[in-house]
């Protein structure tokens, strides 16, 4: 899938902003003699001050409706990461057992936007020193009766910057097809008409998007500027641009509501349809699939040697910045210390396992593996993931491991201001609560990215890592194995991911090693003691 124009806009001034911001660092450091006095500049004589426009912030945001579809079997998530390599890039999605048209669909366009950012990003630029971000997370604005709907929310930095877009994806169960945005409208006359509105919207209620016609271009009737369309929770249809599209930065990515009563002429089948399962939704979904059609059996291919495969260097492990530490309370108010095992880590050999980035698909199996072997493990789960697997979650609690904090949808914390990152980790701390009772004592912070500002705000002891098998870029599970083997030792700490299969088939091998060298597994908690300080961080014993 090809990049719009109007996102390869984005990508664009994102990019500006980053030149900007190291010509301007270049210049504070080089140019000049730091020492000169400025000559001061005569104040232009003004008659009145005008008022301020408004900011982004100060306009009503509208909301989409959400729902967290628990009466679907099999819903599940799924996610895919990588650290430094060479951005940082996080992004989970849904998946329903028996019906991988979700699952297929969404990863594709999860795939072609990285792919996208990636082209966008270019070589590293000289003097910048913040490390790019690709994130996506998702949530559903209705799931019921033959309409699935998923808003996927990304976010692009790319060193100075940061763009957030949007694109509600939506399906026909019934039908069992993908269909744009726009299906929701009656046409190419609705949709007119529904720009139209939009126009005159944006002229009356937004004085900040004062380029006409980068307004109109970002508001033109193509699918492309309309691929974020849902319904507020009392039906009105609600317009979502991102930024850039229709002004500056600074304006934020501006909604449109259009009432019910004015848009109901305006619905197709399918958007009536959609608008009436979020206003009043039945109590289960259809997902149909389609008939199969049989095909010949083709001839069996003829029988071609097998290129032998290239051997290519180990990586080594790869070590962890160290951590700044600040005081703070030594552990969070209300947080369970969890159950204390039989190990003393200070008489015995202890390593800590971790696993990050979930729960997911293999986390089950993953603890049939721990379970059998008697070992205990800290699993660093993901907020939004949690929603959609508490059972997952209270499992692993029940089972004896130690369930962490890895913020809300897996954002760098260092790029976020305060009230921003404190959502990232109260609302993952309560979905924790909510599916365990207890509220987590640790957080992890994504990438280990972390500064004296994140250190004070997030009010959690944090725990890095001392042994990276990089399981999240090689997905080789005897490779896996053989770093963590070459790499753990009395008292470390081990970054796994519980999101790969490829990880999961790997535990044995490193259950088996540990036993041979007379480690034993345990839990963070376990391995450091209860006396953590909030706000420190941790990267072993």
């Amino acid at each position: 899938m090809a990049i719009s124009l109007r996102r390869a806009r984005a990508h664009l001034l994102a990019r500006l902003l980053l030149l900007g911001a190291v010509a301007l660092l270049a210049g504070g450091c080089l140019g000049g003699d730091s020492d000169a006095t400025p000559s001061a500049s005569p104040s232009p004589t003004r008659e009145a001050t005008p008022p301020p426009s408004p900011t982004a912030e100060e306009y009503a945001v509208a909301e989409y409706a959400r729902v967290v579809p628990e009466w679907i079997e099999g819903l599940d998530t799924q996610a895919a990461s990588r650290l430094r390599d060479p951005f940082n890039y996080y992004a989970t999605w849904p998946v329903i057992d028996g019906y991988p048209l979700l699952g297929d669909e969404l990863w594709a366009i999860i795939q072609a936007a990285r792919a996208a950012f990636d082209e966008h990003l270019g070589p590293p630029l000289q003097g910048s020193l913040a490390m790019p971000e690709f994130n996506v997370s998702f949530e559903f604005i209705v799931a019921s009766g033959s309409v699935i709907g998923v808003r996927l929310e990304q976010y692009e930095f790319f060193g100075a910057g940061g763009a957030n877009l949007a694109t509600t994806v939506w399906f026909d169960t019934a039908a069992h097809q993908r269909v744009p945005a726009t299906a929701l409208l009656d046409g190419e006359a609705a949709l007119q008409q529904v720009v139209e509105i939009v126009r005159d919207t944006l002229r009356n209620e937004r004085p900040d998007l004062m380029d006409v016609e980068f307004m109109e271009r970002g508001t033109a009737p193509t699918e492309e500027n309309y691929d974020a369309i849902g319904f507020t929770p009392e039906g009105d249809l609600l317009i979502e641009f991102d930024e850039y599209q229709v002004g500056p930065g600074a304006s934020g990515e501006p909604r449109v509501v259009i009432p019910n009563a004015t848009v109901a002429p305006l619905l197709s089948e399918f958007g009536l349809r959609a608008q009436r399962e979020v206003t009043n939704p039945s109590a289960e979904i259809v997902l149909a699939t389609p008939t199969p059609t049989p095909t010949p059996t083709p001839p069996p291919p003829t029988a071609t040697p097998s290129p032998s495969p290239t051997a290519t260097a180990m990586p080594t492990a790869t070590a962890m910045p160290t951590a700044t530490a600040t005081a703070g309370p030594t552990q969070t108010p209300g947080a369970s210390v969890p159950p204390g095992g039989t190990v003393d880590c200070e008489q015995v050999a202890c390593v800590a396992l971790t696993f990050d980035d979930g729960p997911g698909r293999p986390t089950g199996r993953l603890l049939d593996i721990l379970a059998a072997h008697g070992s205990r493990a800290t699993f660093f789960v993901v907020g939004v993931s949690v929603q959609y697997s508490p059972e997952m979650v209270a499992r692993i609690v029940d089972e004896g491991h130690e369930v962490g904090n890895h913020t809300f949808n897996h954002r760098d914390l260092t790029k976020l201001g305060g009230d921003a990152l404190q959502e990232q980790v109260d609302e993952t701390n309560d979905a924790i609560k909510a599916a365990t009772g207890q509220r987590p004592r640790l957080l992890r912070p994504p990438y280990g990215a972390m500064d004296e500002r994140t250190a004070a705000l997030v009010g959690m002891p944090m725990v890095l890592w001392s042994v990276d098998p990089r399981d999240w870029a090689d997905h080789d599970a005897a490779l896996v194995a053989q770093r963590v083997a070459e790499n753990a030792r009395r008292g470390s700490i081990v970054l796994l991911h519980d999101i790969h299969e490829t990880t999961v088939d790997a535990v044995p091998a490193i259950l088996a090693d540990f036993d041979r060298r007379g480690l034993h597994v345990v839990t963070v908690s376990e391995l450091l003691g209860d006396d953590l300080v909030a706000g420190r961080s941790y990267r072993g014993r």
